[in-house]
């Protein structure tokens, strides 16, 4: 087998990993590429296999693969968020962080090779450090790379995503993912469980394998927002209050995600679709719901969760967006 027909251990996005390494062996290497998914996709396991084949030419063993997501290799920086002095994970990545970023980058090569950057959730920047960024990536430096991690191509300013080869990570067929559980010693029936839970997202897939508490917090979640169209303005308030607590967009956006995804269920229930739920122990919560509203009812409320998606990324207060949708249902 070729080296561009070898793959990565990496479950689906076989086109994406194919075009990486096609890209490093032609010698194709872009400045700055975007890699564009939902969380738990798979973003960051392909950031690590795509680095280890830039810096070890495709031989990198799991020791030197930890180096590289670790922190400890001395030719990547693998940006991580601050904590807080309470230990919590701070809302944003600071200039102060990007500053010391461009700094590291600034120094030669410790192997004489590539220097690589990777910032997952580069969607939290602040603007100033987008745009400390942006000066970066306008005057690029030797054979430095930059692997920006984000939701959305629109969660970043549109000067700092226009410099960057865009990198679109798509679902993962659930058969694929299913397969894999099974294969790790899942059942069958609780396989098929956690994929339809997963929406096409391998490491969501896993991490409720690995994290059963994770998926039981998940199950919960879904079923309180399937109730807060029965309850009064009050209530979904305080529902809200105990969601966010102070300014954690990162939480709020996890928080509408899990809604954005119900509400779909409700789109699909409306329609007779309850093959295609992704949350099937709820469907009677679901169908109950989709009864309720007219379809263009449902519409208005999934564009509302999508809009609120574009304020929270525009440091609107997380609870008062929270608090929006609930006004909205």
């Amino acid at each position: 087998m070729s080296d561009a027909e070898q793959t990565w251990p990496v479950l689906g996005h076989e086109q994406v990993t194919r075009f990486l390494k096609q890209s490093v062996l032609r010698g194709t290497i872009a400045h700055a590429y975007l890699f564009v998914g939902p969380e738990r996709i798979g973003k960051e396991t392909v950031a690590r296999f795509f680095v280890g084949e830039l810096l070890f030419n495709g031989s990198a063993n799991n020791t030197q693969l930890e180096q590289v997501t670790q922190g400890s290799h001395p030719d990547v920086v693998w940006l991580q968020r601050e904590h807080s002095e309470r230990g919590a994970l701070k809302s944003s990545i600071t200039i102060e962080q990007i500053r010391e970023l461009t700094k590291r980058l600034s120094l030669h090569s410790f192997s004489g090779g590539y220097k690589i950057a990777v910032v997952p959730d580069a969607q939290l920047m602040t603007i100033e450090a987008a745009h400390a960024l942006l000066k970066t990536l306008e005057e690029p430096k030797g054979k430095t790379v930059f692997i920006l991690l984000v939701t959305s191509v629109t969660a970043l300013p549109a000067t700092v995503a226009s410099r960057c080869q865009i990198v679109t990570f798509s679902p993962v067929s659930s058969d694929v993912i299913c397969d894999e559980l099974v294969q790790r010693g899942v059942s069958k029936a609780s396989a098929k469980t956690i994929t339809a839970l997963a929406g096409g997202r391998p490491g969501a897939a896993l991490h409720y394998v690995e994290q059963a508490e994770a998926l039981q917090q998940y199950r919960e979640s879904v079923l309180e927002f399937l109730q807060l169209p029965n309850q009064d303005i009050a209530s979904r308030f305080m529902v809200v209050k105990n969601l966010v607590t102070g300014f954690d967009t990162p939480r709020a956006l996890e928080v509408v995600s899990v809604w954005q995804r119900c509400w779909r269920d409700v789109l699909l229930a409306a329609f007779g679709l309850l093959d295609g739920l992704s949350h099937p122990f709820a469907a009677a919560q679901i169908s109950n719901l989709a009864a309720r509203y007219t379809v263009a009812e449902l519409l208005r409320a999934y564009q509302q969760l999508r809009v609120a998606k574009v304020h929270l990324r525009a440091n609107v207060n997380p609870k008062l967006v929270l608090e929006n949708i609930c006004l909205t249902l």
